[in-house]
């Protein structure tokens, strides 16, 4: 099975040039990848909406393998059902001359929209149905040309900025204060058991090590919610530490950290920063997302889908359908719940702040839709800030969820992450209304 699937197998080229291999197209039909033939009668594929999708329908190359879909759907794509003896003696007796098509969740329209807010940044976006756990937009920038991977092979490789990591399921970052969501739901949670009001002085020292607010700001005496809205670092500090360790550990790993999230195509796992023996400052810095705490882009969107959908978070789905030369449906895919991280009363909590967060003013806000949120600004070995948002928007029927991060980009999270979501919330809500 390793030998078939390996990508560097030469029979698997002999197949493809024997049959046509079927289309990637969008949830909308829009063809992403299709098979051609050259001068010499050789079969090659090609990509219609080159940067955009790269990542998602990855490359097919002699020379240097394959990618995303072609690799993980190759089967499909070629029509290949079984993997037996019998399965491949009869191939060659009966030859079939088309694959089948796999069709995506991505939508097109929402896709290209989504990689041009990422013009003039590193980064990643990634938006879903948070009913559904279908994927709208993953896209990741830099990207590539997969029509010349082999013609631009040696400078993609080359490059410090990795245009071929797929940053929405592959890069891991450090969260900042969109982690104060995960450490709120472990407070809210446990306020039965202890005090959640706190008098913030602008800064505190834990183990003789000094946390402070965003310049030094003093908030007096508050509570979670208010904690939540202005981001105060003392408080998700101070309180982090007073719940301990196991319980932040628990929480962080029922939102998926250090778990492997099954998707279409692999994802890394993200990294919980609770680990035993940690020291009490340690413990500190990561309960507002600094630390030792690493997150993938689809993880934090699926942590806000969860907040915003009575604390259930669906499976992600990136493939809808796989469908025969005749357009008939062979296989679809059904939403499933992956994980139910918190009981509904308290995801509905935490949901209710994180609409008092965008309604203080976060430029993540659009008239007419409820938009919750949270800003995110990343200290990092750089010296660069990573610049972050992810929320949900909810409109009529439609729940969507997103994460935005804008890597190294020296900025804050509420200047520039938080104004994308909200445009893609705004062309989103019109889009998948339509």
């Amino acid at each position: 099975e390793k030998i078939i699937d390996n990508e560097y197998n030469k029979r698997l080229w002999v197949d493809e040039n024997a049959i046509i291999k079927g289309d990637i197209l969008d949830s909308q039909g829009n063809i992403l990848a299709t098979t051609k033939k050259d001068a010499n009668g050789n079969n090659y594929r090609e990509y219609t909406n080159t940067s955009a999708f790269s990542h998602i329908t990855g490359y097919s190359s002699k020379k240097y393998g394959k990618t995303g879909i072609e690799k993980y759907f190759y089967n499909q794509l070629m029509s290949v059902e079984e993997k037996t003896t019998f399965s491949q003696l009869k191939d060659i007796i009966i030859t079939k001359e088309r694959g089948n098509d796999v069709k995506l969740t991505l939508n097109k329209k929402l896709q290209e929209f989504s990689y041009e807010k990422l013009k003039g940044h590193k980064g990643s976006i990634v938006l879903l149905n948070a009913d559904t756990g279908e994927v709208y937009v993953m896209t990741s920038r830099p990207s590539f040309n997969p029509n010349k991977i082999v013609e631009s092979w040696d400078d993609l490789i080359n490059d410090n900025n990795s245009p071929l990591l797929n940053r929405a399921t592959q890069g891991l970052y450090t969260p900042g204060s969109v982690f104060k969501l995960v450490v709120a739901s472990a407070l809210e949670e446990n306020k039965e058991f202890m005090d959640l009001s706190y008098e913030d002085k602008g800064n505190t020292v834990i183990d003789g090590y000094k946390i402070s607010n965003y310049e030094g700001k003093a908030y007096g005496k508050i509570g979670l919610e208010k904690a939540l809205i202005h981001s105060v670092n003392t408080y998700f500090a101070e309180l982090g530490v007073k719940l301990g360790r196991e319980k932040m550990d628990d929480m962080s790993k029922r939102f998926l950290f250090s778990k492997k999230i099954p998707f279409d195509i692999p994802v890394t796992e993200s990294v919980s920063p609770f680990i035993a023996g940690q020291t009490k400052t340690e413990l500190a810095a990561a309960c507002f997302g600094q630390g030792k705490t690493l997150v993938t882009p689809l993880n934090m969107a699926l942590i806000s889908a969860g907040l915003g959908n009575n604390g259930v978070i669906m499976k992600p789905m990136l493939v809808k359908e796989i469908t025969s030369t005749d357009k008939s449906v062979i296989k679809s895919y059904k939403p499933q719940i992956l994980a139910e991280p918190l009981p509904a009363r308290v995801a509905n909590k935490i949901e209710n702040y994180m609409y008092s967060v965008v309604n203080n003013g976060s430029r993540a806000k659009v008239s007419g839709v409820k938009v919750g949120g949270k800003t995110g600004t990343a200290e990092t070995a750089s010296g660069k800030t990573h610049a972050w948002f992810t929320g949900f928007a909810k409109k009529n029927n439609l729940n969507i969820a997103i994460a935005v991060v804008l890597e190294e980009d020296g900025t804050l999270g509420g200047r520039t992450a938080a104004p994308i979501a909200g445009e893609i919330f705004k062309e989103a809500i019109k889009v998948l209304n339509e």
